[in-house]
């Protein structure tokens, strides 16, 4: 199977409009993704701790559709939309698109077709051919991308992943979520 094309484009320029208030990358895009993981957890105190800080810094001098957290919102809007229309791993494909990757740090996300191999190797069978809970387990899980193309095989599994960077496995939990996998 072939490596899905993923555009971001879309993504990427929203969380740019964010980036040109004076922002960095990093804090752009971590705050973005705690947001929509806080927001799925329901942890309101951590949540509105982020969007005061936005507000502290001239964030309500926008209008309405154009603030930070309007732009983080559809941000998670667009990355349902592209997670739906090609069932593959937009998140970590935003995470290097927008130059969060780090060779420094060892980080090299496995593309899609390694990953299909990779479960198919691993013996993930589909749900219908096996009566066991399996459990798939991610070392270096990095944005979670195997573990979701595992997760489709078989969602009724147990996912387990880990990484060195908290971003990532933050990524990770956030995919493993949009998929409802037992994570």
């Amino acid at each position: 199977m072939a490596s899905p094309q993923i555009d971001v484009d879309e993504i990427i320029e929203t969380l740019a409009q964010i980036r040109q208030r004076g922002h960095s990358a990093h804090t752009v895009f971590r705050d973005w993704v705690n947001l929509m993981l806080f927001a799925l957890q329901r942890r309101d105190d951590p949540y509105l701790e982020i969007v005061d800080d936005y507000r502290e810094r001239g964030d309500m001098d926008y209008p309405d559709g154009q603030r930070s957290v309007d732009l983080f919102s559809k941000a998670f809007g667009q990355l349902q939309e592209r997670m739906a229309a090609t069932d593959a791993d937009v998140l970590g494909a935003v995470y290097e698109e927008y130059g969060m990757s780090s060779d420094a740090f060892g980080q090299h996300f496995t593309p899609h077709s390694v990953c299909e191999t990779m479960v198919e190797i691993a013996g993930v069978v589909d749900e219908n051919d096996t009566e066991d809970r399996q459990t798939v387990l991610d070392p270096a899980c990095g944005s979670g991308r195997m573990l979701l193309t595992a997760g489709r095989k078989q969602p009724d599994a147990l996912f387990v992943g880990q990484d060195k960077d908290p971003l990532c496995a933050r990524m990770s939990a956030l995919n493993c979520c949009f998929l409802n996998l037992d994570a």
